[in-house]
């Protein structure tokens, strides 16, 4: 089982469902703080019922397995989901631990309709929630690899048919898209490298960033 618009999995079979809207993206991860700031007793407060949550949907999912006459592959589909839980509240946890008292300000992102605008936004909205530990690991995709993805529109000369051009099957250059695809790596990076953290350090010293294309 291959699933080609995701590149994120919670287990075996369990793909994640991207979130090709930035505007929705940032509204997921900065939800809590679109007052404008919070302070860190107000996430605190918003992690514990987070986490209130996560234990009333696992007391269920056990009193299911429990109650209902499942098949191995159910009971096994169950425990999967438990697992996904677990470490979901394991990260909560751990955000309420590692909890200064300093106050979190949601970043400010510019929202556009062309696809370099949603790129951008997408990082930035990456870099912010790294940089505010909302979220300790990110999985970004900058679009299908295997589609009929029409670079062109915002690449000159770059592939019309993005699958099929890099089988000589359709017009323009897959390789303007690749040198495309570096430079939103390297915007990456460089936000990641003014985000001043502990120690004179920044937040690209404190990460691992895996990198990959399909084009060539």
């Amino acid at each position: 089982f291959i699933q080609f618009l995701t590149s994120s999995y919670a287990g075996p079979q369990l793909p994640s469902t991207p979130e090709e809207d930035p505007k929705a993206a940032y509204d997921a991860v900065f939800g809590g703080l679109l007052g404008g700031t919070a302070t860190a007793g107000a996430l605190r407060h918003a992690h514990q019922r987070r986490l209130y949550v996560l234990d009333v949907i696992v007391q269920d999912l056990k009193s299911a397995r429990q109650r209902f006459g499942l098949s191995s592959e159910e009971r096994q589909r169950l425990e999967q989901y438990e697992g996904v839980l677990a470490r979901v509240e394991g990260d909560l946890k751990g955000q309420l631990a590692n909890q200064g008292t300093a106050t979190k300000t949601p970043p400010s992102v510019v929202f556009g309709s062309t696809t370099p605008a949603r790129a951008k936004a997408h990082l930035d909205i990456i870099v912010g929630a790294l940089a505010l530990e909302l979220r300790s690991s990110v999985a970004f995709m900058l679009h299908p690899a295997y589609d009929a993805y029409d670079c062109s529109a915002f690449i000159p000369g770059g592939s019309k048919e993005h699958h099929n051009s890099q089988h000589g099957l359709a017009p323009g250059d897959p390789k303007l898209v690749t040198a495309w695809a570096h430079q939103q790596l390297a915007y990456l990076l460089s936000a990641m490298r003014g985000v001043q953290e502990a120690n004179s350090t920044n937040l690209l010293d404190n990460s691992a960033v895996l990198a990959g294309c399909d084009t060539p």
